[in-house]
């Protein structure tokens, strides 16, 4: 009996969370799909993989993940690693923020960009499905990391590294670097550390990659920038695109903008659910091919 209550108990507040998902979804200016709006108010399908310390010295951790041996400066938390690892390498059914869907698929042999590449688990991805990858990162101990983990596709070339922030334009942008979440560096006007900025269509116009197939940002709220110093390229090659933007309410809608005015014949779609903390609900993810 006692079972039965705590069975009918527990679907009782699934319901309610449910129900509470979709209530707060009448104030959101996008629509989801029920099915996104069901997952949203369930619990994680699968657990987060476990993160083991391989080697530990004053100055590098050598981690592993299911498998992936990376390099990551002892300096820095490990604390959001295992959340990220399942945001790359979760399958989508339980995971709103996957990089593939829809058109926006990786093909062997082309070129990735991976914008925000922080630890490395996108590039690994992708490198996974037969690319080369332009991996971006604005952090410098991060890019000294990305040297280290990929050192041997380095020397093939199939990945390159550029400490860069992605932006509308040219020129130089400090970054706040917290150790204790250095996954959500983003530009600021006041940061302890400087890096390049580099738009989209200048990292194709200067030839630092042959071309680009397929474009990952996931770079705190930076992404809308980085849009509009990308219009040359989309208009031109029309890569594959995988945008986040759930970091502000507005920015899925113009995102979407910015993608059909270089190309009305993108193929456009949003998903996931984002909801975090209370805020009006938004799509994780942009997709267009």
């Amino acid at each position: 009996m006692a079972g039965r209550r705590e069975l009918v108990t527990g679907s009782l507040g699934r319901l309610r969370q449910h129900a509470y998902v979709f209530r707060r979804s009448a104030a959101s200016p996008y629509r989801f799909r029920f099915s996104e709006l069901w997952a949203a108010g369930r619990a994680p399908a699968q657990p987060l993989p476990a993160l083991e310390v391989v080697s530990r010295d004053e100055e590098w951790m050598l981690l592993e993940i299911e498998g992936f041996r990376f390099f990551w400066p002892a300096r820095f938390s490990i604390r959001c690693l295992r959340r990220t690892y399942h945001e790359v390498f979760g399958a989508p059914s339980g995971n709103p923020h996957a990089f593939e869907a829809g058109r926006a698929r990786i093909r062997p042999g082309e070129w990735v960009m991976d914008g925000g590449a922080c630890e490395g688990f996108f590039t690994a991805y992708a490198l996974s499905r037969g690319a080369n990858v332009l991996a971006v990162e604005p952090v410098g101990a991060l890019c000294d990391a990305l040297n280290r983990t990929f050192e041997s596709e380095v020397r093939r070339g199939r990945v390159l590294i550029r400490k860069a922030v992605l932006a509308a334009s040219g020129g130089t942008l400090a970054v706040d670097v917290d150790p204790e979440s250095v996954e959500c560096t983003r530009a600021v006007a006041n940061g302890l550390e400087s890096a390049e900025a580099i738009s989209v269509d200048q990292i194709v116009s200067q030839g630092l990659v042959p071309r680009l197939d397929f474009i990952k940002m996931d770079i705190e709220n930076s992404e809308i920038d980085a849009l509009r110093g990308s219009f040359r390229v989309m208009q031109t090659a029309k890569p594959r695109l995988a945008i986040a933007v759930y970091h502000e309410l507005e920015n899925a809608a113009a995102a979407r903008r910015l993608v059909r005015s270089a190309r009305p014949d993108y193929s456009v779609t949003l998903r996931g659910v984002f909801g975090l903390n209370g805020c009006v609900l938004r799509p994780y993810m942009l997709f267009a091919g």
